[in-house]
């Protein structure tokens, strides 16, 4: 987490990776105005479009995940700009973040990035078949590293051992959930 945040330009990297594996998916939702899904999915077969290309639960899934995929970038670059405005003043100095993203829920960027890689596993879904459906661990894997291994685990035992005592801090984190956001209280 450090390096990502250290290296404004791996953000960078990250998106121009993410588009060129995305880059059927703006195809298929433009497709998505044309057709009924609902009705495509329930079919039993696959229809063509006009151009010969095939239509069905694979197009649902991909605007599914693209729209997965950029409600996780967008939590997580608007959890990460707000961070960072809240470092860059001064008067914030050994503080916590409380609001914005923050007030629903302590790591509003993990969240972002699981829903981020999530998107992108419901994108490509239709189009792996065999071994290469074992890539679909990823988001899995995304969830246990951030949440169990290194970034939650690491940052909830830094935050307590700093504000343990501040009352403040007590009362956000009782109010606000680790992960999944909640409306503040």
């Amino acid at each position: 987490e450090l390096e990502r945040l250290l290296h404004a330009g791996e953000r960078r990297r990250l998106a121009r990776e993410l588009r060129a594996q995305l880059a059927g998916v703006r195809e298929r939702i433009e497709r998505l105005d044309r057709y009924d899904p609902i009705v495509d999915c329930n079919e039993p077969y696959m229809e063509h479009t006009e151009r010969g290309d095939y239509f069905a639960c694979a197009d649902v899934l991909a605007a599914l995940g693209a729209g997965v995929w950029a409600a996780g970038f967008a939590i997580e670059v608007a959890a990460d700009r707000q961070k960072a405005a809240f470092r860059a003043d001064p008067g914030n100095r050994d503080r916590f973040i409380a609001s914005g993203l923050w007030a629903w829920s302590r790591h509003p960027n993990y969240l972002g990035e699981i829903l981020l890689w999530t998107g992108v596993a419901l994108a490509a879904l239709p189009a792996l078949s065999g071994p290469a459906l074992a890539t679909l661990v990823s988001p899995l894997f995304v969830y246990v590293l951030l949440t169990r291994v290194s970034g939650v685990p690491l940052l909830e035992a830094r935050a307590e051992a700093k504000w343990r005592e501040d009352p403040g801090y007590r009362a956000y984190k009782a109010r606000t959930p680790v992960l999944w956001p909640r409306p503040p209280a």
